[in-house]
């Protein structure tokens, strides 16, 4: 879909956006650094996909799916329009309550 992927080196994964071919919908693909994998192992990451499965609550994302290809450890979520959240921060240094409440429970920061 050509949109930007997102990292930085103070997190484990990287998040870029794509198309759910079977369901013809757009998606988030969050995938364990390799270099962090080969370092640090899988653990962390396979904790993080087994607690994303269980919770359940309208303001966090679902996990669609989840795997291993090529060594890499991934998980497949929906793609939500918007700003990324760091960017924002970085820009405001400072949101408002209700915002800040919003992205702490999963939301996309409304652009502000």
């Amino acid at each position: 879909m050509g949109w930007p992927s997102s990292s930085s080196p103070a997190t484990s994964s990287s998040t870029a956006p794509s198309r759910d071919l079977k369901f013809d919908r757009p998606v988030a693909i969050k995938v364990l650094r390799p270099e962090l994998a080969a370092s640090l192992g899988p653990e962390r990451f396979l904790r993080e996909i087994q607690i994303a499965a269980k919770l359940q609550h309208p303001h966090i994302l679902p996990l669609y799916d989840s795997g291993e290809t090529d060594g890499l450890l991934y998980y497949v979520m929906p793609y939500v329009e918007g700003e990324p959240l760091r960017a924002r921060l970085e820009r405001e240094k400072q949101l408002p309550l209700d915002d800040a409440g919003a992205a702490r429970a999963g939301e996309a920061a409304p652009a502000g």
